[in-house]
C-alpha cells in the first residue's frame, strides 16, 4: 500500500484486504473488487483451487508487462517523428536568420 500512489487503486486495494480479513480468498477479493481485467480476473479462481496461481500470476504480469511495453513504445514511435521534424524546422529557420544578413552584406559589398 505505500507504494500505491492511484487513488483509486488505493481504495480497491483496501476493500479488497478487507474481504480477505472477513474470510474470501485473494482471487476472490480481486474478482469482486476488479483488480484485474476480466480475463485475467476469470483466470484467478480456477487457478487458485487447482493449486497454481503463483504461475498463473506470473502469466498475468508477463502479460500485463508486454502490453505496457507495446503500449509506450506505441507512444514513442509516434512522438520521436513529430520531434524530428519540429528540430528539422526551427534549425532551419535558424540557417535562415543567419543567411539573409549575410546575403544583404554579400550585396552591398559586391
Amino acid at each position: 500500500m505505500p507504494v500505491v500512489e492511484s487513488e483509486a487503486l488505493k481504495g480497491k486495494l483496501q476493500s479488497a484486504l478487507e474481504r480477505m480479513a472477513a474470510g474470501s480468498t485473494f482471487s476472490q477479493a480481486a474478482y469482486e473488487e476488479k483488480l484485474f481485467d476480466s480475463v485475467n480476473g476469470r483466470m484467478l479462481i480456477p487457478a487458485e483451487r487447482s493449486g497454481m496461481l503463483d504461475s498463473v500470476m506470473q502469466k498475468i504480469q508477463r502479460s500485463l508487462k508486454e502490453n505496457n511495453e507495446a503500449t509506450i513504445s506505441g507512444i514513442a514511435n509516434s512522438i520521436e517523428p513529430m520531434l524530428t521534424g519540429l528540430l528539422m524546422i526551427s534549425i532551419g529557420l535558424m540557417l535562415i536568420s543567419l543567411m539573409v544578413p549575410l546575403i544583404g552584406i554579400m550585396n552591398s559589398i559586391g
